[in-house]
């Protein structure tokens, strides 16, 4: 492959990852999380904390990375918020092709790029939830960063202290952004102090390098998350820790369905690289020569966090596959990495170039997301849809502002006050996951949410212009995250009933495309 050759076809494949990500950013279905994270990173944007001020389920760090464009998401909405997701899904898409090349011969490094380029950047399963506004995209960021410092660590260099410093901040940002990647920390701390036992340096050199990734990591913890466990460790405890672990199956069979259907569905968007690790596995890739053995010290420490975090993603009471896309971007540098090291040829490691860049392709194409992007489902027919849902969404926020007469709005839809511009009552910060119906008043006020008492109460007297209910408006009870009986979500639409009147209802609105009904009093 000569020179010409390689910078087309990196061209074209940088080309199409980019055109994948701004359609998916645009066409993508609403998902309720991006108009709380929003929230919170506006809020925070305003001088609040999060667990001090308002309650918020994941570490802190996204909120304060995405309230620096808090100026851009208040101008472009959910739109914008997407696009700077975007941004850091395919920084995220880079950093594991650099990874992936730090990790090979160097004659290989090119088709390194290309082919995690590829397996990475042309995924729907992974651009999907890259482009949404969740924190996969950032958290991903932060991991691949630090598997890539990683990567340059070697014997005897005085730059060690630099990368293993830097890398142990990047992990802690990451744990920061979601805690299941806080499970790399251990992985990795016990990783180099294995790697230092068989050197001959006194006990300090060999307890040296785990001691300065901890030192990285640990300060990183605790500048971001100490402030705010001390000035609210009781929400802290609950948000960060307690909240996750709430939620719990009826049945040991109910448990292992839920299992079955993370690995199912984790399988089906992952199918390429999948395959390419097990066929890897089957056929000894990683029985690593003593030539390689000093380079791939990062490659172990990512297969091993891999399994780590994948385990502890399962291990949960209600295993979402989506909770992977932060190690996504690894899984795609590892399977470059090792088919890579198995091929002993460059003609073998081209063929797995090109190979892997068409089937991503077919898969790519093939993914049902991208028929969901333009059509829809009615009984036998597939009409094409006459407007996407960031157009409904923006339809809808045309609609309340033309009819508010302040700038307050009800509603658990939380990406309407992004849209709009507006601004929640107090403690529906969380959208469809605020209302805690059996907590006590005390603890709920603490955390900064509602019970069944305190809803009534907001909906009786809030002195909303507009209120906006979609069929995730009072609909759902935490911290089971079930739905709320019918009888009782009745009760609480006949307050709004009793003191608002019904002016517009939108229909195919949102997540699920249930109908949002606009009222103003």
């Amino acid at each position: 492959m000569n020179k010409i050759t390689k910078q087309i076809l990196f061209f074209l494949v940088c080309i199409g990852i980019l055109i994948l990500f701004l359609t998916s950013s645009y066409l993508s279905e609403l998902n309720q999380d991006e108009g709380w994270y929003l929230y919170a990173s506006r809020l925070v944007s305003h001088g609040e904390k999060p667990y001090v001020d308002f309650s918020y389920t994941q570490g802190p760090i996204m909120c304060y990375v995405y309230s620096l464009f808090t100026p851009i998401i208040n101008n472009t909405g959910i739109l914008g918020g997407r696009l700077i997701t975007s941004i850091f899904g395919i920084i995220a898409t880079v950093l594991c092709s650099l990874f992936a090349a730090r990790c090979v011969k160097k004659e290989y490094r090119f088709y390194a790029v290309i082919t995690t380029l590829a397996l990475c950047g042309f995924n729907i399963f992974y651009i999907s939830f890259t482009t949404i506004v969740k924190t996969y995209a950032l958290c991903a960021c932060f991991i691949m960063t630090g598997f890539l410092l990683l990567s340059f660590i070697k014997d005897n260099s005085k730059k060690n202290i630099i990368y293993l410093i830097t890398s142990g901040i990047c992990f802690g940002l990451a744990t920061s952004v979601r805690v299941s990647a806080g499970i790399a920390l251990p992985i990795i701390f016990c990783g180099l102090l294995f790697a230092e036992l068989k050197k001959e340096n006194s006990v300090f050199a060999k307890i040296k390098p785990a001691l300065l990734f901890t030192l990285g990591a640990g300060l990183t913890g605790a500048i971001v998350y100490l402030p705010l466990y001390i000035k609210s460790p009781a929400a802290f405890k609950f948000f960060v820790f307690e909240y996750h672990a709430l939620r719990s199956t009826p049945t040991l069979f109910t448990s292992l369905a839920y299992k079955i259907g993370f690995l199912s569905r984790f399988l089906s968007g992952t199918l390429i690289v999948s395959a390419i690790i097990v066929v890897a596995i089957a056929i000894g890739t990683f029985k690593l020569t003593e030539k390689s053995k000093e380079k791939c010290f990062a490659f172990t420490m990512a297969c091993i966090t891999f399994v780590g975090i994948s385990l502890l993603h399962l291990s949960a009471s209600f295993p979402y596959d989506d909770y992977q896309i932060i190690i996504y971007p690894l899984m795609a540098a590892i399977a470059a990495i090792a088919v890579i090291k198995l091929l002993s040829s460059k003609k073998q490691v081209v063929a797995f170039t090109y190979t892997a860049l068409i089937l991503s392709a077919i898969f790519t194409l093939s993914s049902p997301k991208i028929q969901e992007w333009f059509v829809t489902r009615d009984r036998i027919w597939w009409p094409i849809k006459e407007e996407y849902p960031l157009q409904t969404l923006k339809k809808a926020a045309d609609k309340i502002n033309e009819l508010k007469t302040n700038n307050l709005l009800l509603t658990q839809d939380a990406y309407l006050a992004i849209e709009t511009g507006m601004v929640l009552p107090e403690n529906l910060e969380l959208g469809p996951f605020s209302y805690f119906p059996e907590m006590p008043l005390e603890k709920a006020e603490e955390l900064h949410v509602l019970n069944k008492a305190m809803l009534v109460e907001t909906l009786q007297q809030t002195d909303a212009s507009v209120v906006a209910v979609s069929g995730y408006g009072f609909s759902i009870e935490c911290p089971d995250v079930s739905p709320i009986a019918d009888d009782q979500r009745q009760e609480l639409l006949d307050i709004i009933n009793s003191r608002y009147k019904l002016v517009d209802s939108i229909p195919n609105f949102g997540q699920a495309y249930t109908d949002l009904n606009i009222y103003t009093k």
